[in-house]
């Protein structure tokens, strides 16, 4: 989140975008992006999987960054790469369902 509301950063990643030479993909971190609900005590420092937050907040989480992104990039997000790589198949359908066409989490290892 810290990148879409970094007006630097919006102003470059505009003109890249609007020239085609670069895109912004959805990358969130489940415990700092909004709406926050904590899941432990310090969640600054145990930083919980999106995969852990029940299918509603998930959805509230990936739905409120995507219009973020939309709304500051103005374009369509189509890529994604997992917080911390974390992963299931809930999160997948909430992806495919918001048009998402390309996730970037698989690493070797």
């Amino acid at each position: 989140m810290k990148m879409a509301i970094d007006p630097f950063y919006i102003e470059f990643a505009r003109d890249v975008i609007a020239r085609g030479t670069a895109e912004v993909g959805m990358h969130l971190h489940a415990w700092n992006s909004p709406p926050t609900e904590p899941l432990t005590a310090d969640d600054w420092r145990h930083k919980p999987y999106l995969i852990e937050y029940s299918d509603a907040m998930m959805r509230e989480k990936v739905d409120y960054m995507t219009r973020l992104l939309e709304d500051t990039f103005q374009t369509k997000m189509v890529s994604h790469r997992a917080g911390r790589w974390a992963f299931d198949e809930r999160y997948a359908r909430l992806l495919v369902e918001y048009g998402y066409q390309v996730d970037c989490s698989v690493t070797r290892g």
